[in-house]
């Protein structure tokens, strides 16, 4: 028996942004295996993310689902449509997930409780987080200001509390269980090197189980006092007492001798802290692919195996673990820029010098080098044992990244240009070469895949196959978001833009307090000739803003968290009193 639909390797790419891939144009050779791959391939020359980050990304092409949609993103894919894990699963792929995020995970209903769990592998730098994040924090905040009682609280958030342990004692016996075979591929991988002691992590758990189930208001003004995070919550429980007393100890000396060192040396004190980088390192992750791939060579049953590189996320460690830092020079050099860069810049805060953000620039686009080198030592492999010629390989960006255009760096929630487009590429054997120059989202991946092997999509998949007429004839994108993450619908601003192909429409039902950053609570840019978007031409009489806010106006309908009362009060600041036109 012979496997007649192709195998499907997919593979996102943190904060990745169109324009400083060369494969997309940009100037320095960052992307020549990318380069190679689309020879091949349909190229989305106008893709961009819902969002500007990944939590909100993930969902997105997974699920072909809206962020505010189902009640928020903060559950992943739980209530969504079927994911295209499972739809593929269900049409006869072997489904293979190497997570490197915890916001693809099957707790968050990526399995759709129906695929053996054994087809997700985590190797995360942290304990999975939290179940129903928004829900959360948002009944908890309300006790803290006294609007509710603890009582209520606990009412909200008991399914959430409880889900947590759930998770993380699943977590645990997993990492039991794969650690041997992790070990293989990620010896140097800070997951790895926490020395956590699972079982003492087990009994943990279940003391905080059992003093909930005892008494949960006695629990929660013990230890929900603040909004949690894993790390401030039970985590900080595991990080002190359920590790190797030797871990500890590195930790413990690595915390108070830095301060020292930083005064005497600032560039090796920030080298010393990130020497095993924060994130998965893309050539270990590599190494697991590639595992993966060699053991079904001879398997009769199409694979889809789904992974996330995370280098080109702050803090930028170009070049491989163990001593990254030693070939970052060797990434600089060949895309031109000095080897005697200061390394260490992108391990600090933002920077305050020119030099400094030419530095933050240059060793942003060496990750993306990197990335690219692990990718094309993955393609080879197919290429070597015969598989390229069955695999359809996709590579997206989740979302993009700020590199002070707007003042800012990383990738903090707002909806610019350089925090949303993103490389898209599809590879399928045999497929004659397409540059696509219409809108495209991150919603029309998992379409575009359902009809590249010849199977119907999800019905309830809102985006659309990305060579379809229905792509094609669309005259603008909406993207939407929360600034700070959270779907917290009572507390947050929306969000939204629109986006055509000449204009970028960001509108903000007001600045959210923790946005420091967005220049205006209105903007329109001509991204045309303004693709930074430094030029705001935003006046009320414009003659483009009425028709873009009756657009949004007509999306907020929808969401059923949105009360009248403030759906009027966004139908007055917008100024429209007619009933807004459906989106086309």
């Amino acid at each position: 028996m012979s496997i007649t639909q192709p195998n499907i390797l997919f593979l996102s790419i943190d904060a990745l942004r169109a324009d400083h891939t060369s494969v997309f144009g940009y100037h320095r050779k960052t992307t020549p295996n990318l380069e190679k791959l689309a020879k091949n391939a349909i190229i989305c020359d106008q893709a961009v993310s819902m969002g500007a980050h990944t939590q909100v990304s993930f969902h997105t092409f997974m699920t072909s689902s809206l962020p505010y949609s189902h009640g928020g993103y903060d559950l992943g894919a739980e209530g969504r449509p079927t994911s295209l894990i499972k739809h593929l699963h269900d049409h006869n792929y072997e489904t293979i997930t190497i997570a490197t995020f915890p916001w693809v995970s099957k707790y968050l209903g990526y399995n759709d409780g129906a695929i053996d769990t054994e087809s997700f592998t985590f190797i995360l730098n942290a304990f999975v987080g939290l179940y129903g994040t928004g829900t959360m924090a948002s009944a908890l905040r309300a006790w803290h200001s006294g609007k509710i009682s603890v009582d209520r609280a606990n009412e909200l958030i008991k399914d959430s509390v409880l889900k947590t342990f759930d998770h993380s004692e699943d977590y645990c016996l997993q990492r039991k269980k794969s650690d041997p075979t992790n070990k293989l591929d990620f010896k140097n991988a800070a997951f790895l090197n926490e020395g956590f002691h699972y079982d003492k992590v087990l009994k943990s758990i279940e003391r905080h189980r059992k003093a909930y189930l005892t008494n949960p208001t006695s629990y929660i003004e013990k230890y929900l006092t603040e909004v949690p995070y894993p790390h401030n919550w039970i985590g900080r429980e595991w990080r002190l007492f359920c590790r190797n007393p030797r871990q500890l100890i590195k930790d413990a000396w690595l915390k108070f001798s830095n301060p020292v060192l930083n005064i005497l040396s600032p560039k090796l004190a920030a080298l010393r802290k990130y020497k095993l980088k924060r994130y998965v390192d893309a050539g270990e992750l590599a190494n697991r692919v590639l595992r993966e791939i060699k053991e079904r060579r001879k398997s009769n049953q199409p694979f889809f195996l789904w992974t996330h590189f995370i280098d080109t996320h702050v803090p930028y460690c170009p070049g491989p673990l163990p001593n990254w830092h030693r070939h970052a020079p060797d990434y600089l050099e060949k895309l031109g820029y000095p080897r005697d860069m200061d390394i260490s810049v992108s391990l600090g805060g933002k920077p305050e010098t020119a030099k400094d953000w030419e530095t933050w620039t240059a060793l942003y686009d060496a990750t993306v080098l990197y990335v690219d080198e692990q990718i094309g030592r993955v393609i080879d492999e197919l290429n070597r044992i015969g598989q390229l010629e069955n695999t359809i390989i996709v590579i997206c960006g989740d979302h993009g990244e700020e590199l002070g255009e707007h003042g800012d760096i990383s990738h903090h929630f707002r909806l610019h240009e350089h925090n949303i487009r993103i490389p898209l590429i599809f590879s399928k054997p045999g497929i004659a070469p397409q540059r696509l120059d219409h809108l495209v989202t991150l919603l029309d991946i998992a379409p575009t895949l359902a009809k590249l092997v010849d199977i119907p999509p999800v019905k309830e998949w809102v985006g659309q196959d990305v060579t379809s007429a229905r792509s094609k004839s669309r005259s603008h994108v909406l993207l939407e978001t929360f600034h700070g993450g959270n779907c917290l619908f009572d507390q947050r601003p929306l969000y939204m833009a629109v986006r055509t192909k000449k204009w970028k429409y960001l509108w903000k039902e007001y600045i959210d307090p923790t946005d420091h950053y967005s220049p205006a609570q209105y903007e329109l840019y001509n991204i045309g000739i303004d693709p930074l978007e430094q030029n705001n031409l935003f006046f009320p009489d414009h003659p483009e803003i009425d028709q873009f806010n009756k657009i949004i106006l007509d999306r907020i309908k929808q969401i059923p968290e949105i009360s009248k009362k403030r759906f009027s009060e966004i139908s007055s600041q917008m100024n429209i009193s007619i009933n807004p036109v459906q989106e086309s």
